[in-house]
C-alpha cells in the first residue's frame, strides 16, 4: 500500500515560545484498517524538548477499523531527559474509553498549565486509566508525586489514589502528603455519581500544614501568610458546592498588609469553625510585630461554589497600629496610625463596606502630600 508522509510546524502559547514540529503518515495495513502514526517529533513546551516515539520505530500510531469503528491506541512515547510518557488504549464506536497514560519521574510543573500566583512541582511517577462505562469517564489513577512543591515550599510527598466501582457510580478517592512520617494531609472519600447533580461525602485531617506557600494568593493586598493549620473537617452534599464542617486551629501563624505595611501575628492558638459554606474566625488575638500593640478580629466569611465571598468581620481594639508606612514617590499618603474603637468589614467582596468607630491614640501622624506637606497630628 502507498504511504502518504506529512509534516506540521506550528507554534502557540501566549509568547510564541511553544513548539510542535510533528511528522506523521497514513497508511493502510494488511488488514486494511488505516493506520496514522507518528515518526519522531518534538514539542517544545516549558522550556523542555520533548522528543514523540525518539526511536522512530512502527508504534506511536492509531489504528482505525473500520468494520467494527474501533480506534486502537499502540503504545507512544515521550520522552525528555529522564522524563518518560506512555500512553496506549482503545476507544470503540460508542465512545467507551479504556486508555492508560503512565509516567516515570515526569517533572509535575512541566506537564501542568501555569495557575496565577501559584507554581507546583514534584516528580510524578505513576499510572491513569481513563474508563468509560455508561457515557461516564473517570480516572482511575495511581500516582506519587516525589518532592511536592508549592510556590518553592517544600511539603514532602504526595500520594493519590482513586478508583470506580464497575457501574462507575461511585468514584472513591484516597490522599495523603507525607513528610518525614508525619501526614501533614489525608483526604479520603467517595463521589456519588448515580444523580443527576454529584454528591461528595469526604473527611479532610490537618497534622501542622505549612500555609506559608498560599501567600502569593494575597497579592498586593496580604502577604506572609504563615503557619500551621491542624484540624478535621467532612465534606458533603453537592460537590459543586459541598457543606464543609469541622474545626480547624492556626499555631505560629499571621500576615502582613502591604499597603499599610503592617505585620500581625495571631497570638496563640486561632481557631476557626466551619460549618455549612461558612469559615468562622473565634476571636483571632492580633499582635503586630514592631510595635507589639494588640486587637481581636472575629466574624465569618462565607462563599458560594468558591466564587462569591462574604465578609461579616470586626476588629476591636484599645491601642493597634494599623498604619506604619514612609514617605515615597507617589505616595497619597503615610505615617503612623494607631486606632482605638472598633471596624466592620461587611458585604460581598466586590461591593465591600468598610466601617471605622473609633479614635486615633497618641503617636498617631497622617500625612498627605499636597505639594507643601501637610501634617496631621
Amino acid at each position: 500500500n502507498d504511504t502518504l508522509f506529512m509534516r506540521a510546524d506550528m507554534t502557540g502559547g501566549k509568547e510564541k515560545k511553544e513548539k510542535y514540529a510533528f511528522s506523521f503518515y497514513h497508511t493502510f495495513n494488511e488488514n486494511n484498517q488505516s493506520v496514522w502514526g507518528m515518526k519522531k517529533s518534538e514539542i517544545t513546551f516549558k522550556g523542555n524538548t520533548w522528543y514523540i516515539n525518539p526511536e522512530n520505530n512502527d508504534q506511536n500510531k492509531v489504528v482505525y477499523d473500520k468494520d467494527i469503528m474501533t480506534y486502537a491506541i499502540d503504545e507512544f512515547n515521550m520522552i525528555t531527559g529522564n522524563q518518560e510518557v506512555y500512553l496506549a488504549g482503545l476507544i470503540t464506536a460508542d465512545q467507551q474509553k479504556n486508555i492508560d497514560l503512565r509516567l516515570n519521574n515526569v517533572n509535575l510543573e512541566d506537564i501542568t498549565p501555569s495557575i496565577d500566583s501559584v507554581a507546583i512541582d514534584g516528580k510524578v511517577n505513576g499510572s491513569i486509566n481513563l474508563r468509560t462505562i455508561n457515557k461516564k469517564t473517570l480516572p482511575i489513577a495511581d500516582l506519587t508525586i516525589n518532592y511536592f512543591s508549592i510556590n518553592d515550599d517544600y511539603y514532602g510527598d504526595l500520594k493519590f489514589k482513586a478508583a470506580s466501582d464497575q457501574n462507575i457510580r461511585n468514584y472513591t478517592f484516597d490522599l495523603a502528603l507525607e513528610n518525614s512520617d508525619l501526614k501533614t494531609l489525608q483526604a479520603q472519600g467517595a463521589i456519588d455519581l448515580s444523580a443527576e447533580e454529584p454528591t461528595i461525602l469526604a473527611s479532610l485531617n490537618l497534622d501542622r500544614f505549612r500555609i506559608n506557600s498560599f501567600s502569593p494568593l494575597g497579592k498586593n493586598v496580604l502577604s506572609k501568610i504563615r503557619g500551621y493549620a491542624s484540624g478535621e473537617a467532612m465534606l458533603t452534599g453537592n460537590l459543586a458546592n459541598p457543606d464543609i464542617g469541622g474545626e480547624i486551629t492556626l499555631i505560629e501563624s499571621g500576615l502582613e498588609l502591604p499597603y499599610l505595611n503592617v505585620n500581625y501575628d495571631f497570638d496563640g492558638e486561632s481557631v476557626v469553625k466551619l460549618y455549612e459554606h461558612t469559615f468562622d474566625f473565634q476571636s483571632f488575638k492580633l499582635v503586630d510585630r514592631d510595635k507589639k500593640t494588640r486587637g481581636v478580629i472575629d466574624g465569618t466569611i462565607t462563599h458560594t461554589e468558591f466564587k462569591k465571598w462574604e465578609l461579616d468581620l470586626a476588629l476591636i481594639t484599645n491601642n493597634l497600629l494599623v498604619l506604619n508606612t514612609q514617605d515615597k514617590d507617589g505616595a497619597l499618603y503615610y505615617g503612623t496610625g494607631y486606632l482605638r474603637g472598633s471596624t466592620t468589614l461587611k458585604g460581598f467582596t466586590d461591593d465591600l463596606e468598610i466601617n471605622v468607630n473609633g479614635t486615633t491614640n497618641a503617636g498617631t501622624e497622617f500625612i498627605v502630600p499636597l505639594g507643601n506637606v501637610s501634617t496631621v497630628n
